[in-house]
């Protein structure tokens, strides 16, 4: 997966009649703020994804140590 620095970092070379190097420089840079922003995130996202998981799991094992309560047909 590329990184943020990977994008920063790659170069081009320089042919006539080729693109406007600031423009490509300037897009290159917004490309990177929101490549970052992604990361962060996901990063984001996979730990509150964790939390959750990790609470569901407890609920779980807390449901299967509470006693079950039957119900007798006819009494209320």
């Amino acid at each position: 997966m590329l990184t943020p620095m990977d994008i920063r970092d790659k170069t081009f070379n320089v042919k006539m009649r080729g693109y406007d190097q600031d423009q490509v420089n300037d897009f290159l840079d917004q490309i990177i703020a929101d490549y970052e922003s992604v990361l962060k995130e996901k990063e984001t996202m996979a730990a509150e994804l964790k939390t959750a998981k990790d609470q569901v799991a407890h609920y779980e094992d807390e449901g299967r140590n509470e006693p079950v309560h039957h119900r007798c047909a006819g009494s209320g």
